[in-house]
């Protein structure tokens, strides 16, 4: 229970500083301040979830709590160590689809443990107005260009994730999983292939991976090599976990029952944003 309370109360602190981060960027900024606000609103959202001392009722209650306190804190690490005149339009573009995760996490998070009732509605408010923005559309379109760039295949493969779940044919959210899991999956192999990875000096292989290659070892060597500048390197180190944990939740597709619409396009949103963020960052000979 005591590592329990120290989480939350972590969380909180970090989300409190996030947003007293974003305070004094609205003094520096003028056509921004709509966007920075934004964030804003949806930082607010997520800390009334965790000061609403979610329950751990589950061991996967456990896990998923523990990956959005975690993504909290690598959020607050990015904003922190950036100076307030230097949220110029990359570093504002990372900071809005971050702050649309931190809400994708907590509609993520009250499908395992819910919150009252006035925090669940907000929360539920919140995505839907993310889902539904016009942003989130030009969003999938720049993704698409990106991926069409690497492979015409996977850009094929990432609209079937989009026709899948807007379907009328039953269960549409399990294709849509399946299908984003395969585009994260083989954009991994595209930019960060094994026999490149085994070739590294300091390759450790993982004993309970296929050939010793994990997906882990495929961000480490995208931000290590593939990267076009330090801050992004650092910003995809940061996101591992969150990456990482984002496919992991995309194998509900495998279960053998119902499935959640909202719960799989939160993760299918958290998908999207990784994914913008990753191609963003790669040098443009690989875009």
């Amino acid at each position: 229970m005591d590592d329990e309370k120290f989480s939350q109360g972590k969380t909180v602190n970090d989300l409190n500083i996030i947003s007293n981060k974003l305070d004094k960027v609205v003094h520096y900024k003028k056509k921004e301040i709509k966007d920075i606000q934004s964030v804003q609103k949806n930082v607010d959202a997520l800390s009334s979830y965790w000061k609403a001392k979610p329950v751990l009722s589950n061991p996967l209650a456990d896990v998923v709590l523990a990956s959005g306190s975690a993504f909290v804190h690598e959020f607050r690490s990015y904003v922190e160590n950036i100076n307030p005149e230097d949220f110029r339009s990359f570093v504002l573009k990372n900071v809005v689809a971050s702050g649309d995760s931190i809400t994708s996490v907590g509609m993520t998070l009250f499908h395992i443990d819910p919150p009252p009732e006035p925090v669940r509605k907000e929360l539920e408010k919140k995505f839907i107005e993310i889902k539904n923005a016009p942003k989130r559309k030009e969003q999938q379109k720049k993704i698409k260009l990106y991926l069409e760039k690497i492979s015409p295949h996977l850009a094929i493969m990432y609209d079937g994730v989009w026709e899948n779940l807007h379907t009328n044919f039953s269960d549409p959210e399990r294709g849509a999983a399946f299908l984003m899991r395969e585009v994260i999956s083989q954009l991994l192999d595209f930019l960060a292939p094994k026999k490149e990875i085994k070739q590294q000096v300091n390759f450790t292989p993982n004993p309970r991976a296929k050939d010793g290659v994990t997906r882990r070892h495929r961000l480490e060597y995208i931000a290590t090599y593939k990267t076009n500048d330090n801050s992004n390197k650092k910003l995809i180190e940061k996101s591992t976990k969150s990456f990482l944990d984002t496919y992991d939740a995309l194998c509900d597709a495998h279960k053998r029952e119902a499935l959640d619409k909202l719960k799989i396009e939160s993760f299918l949103m958290q998908a999207n944003d990784l994914l913008i963020l990753i191609l963003s960052a790669i040098k443009c000979d690989h875009t």
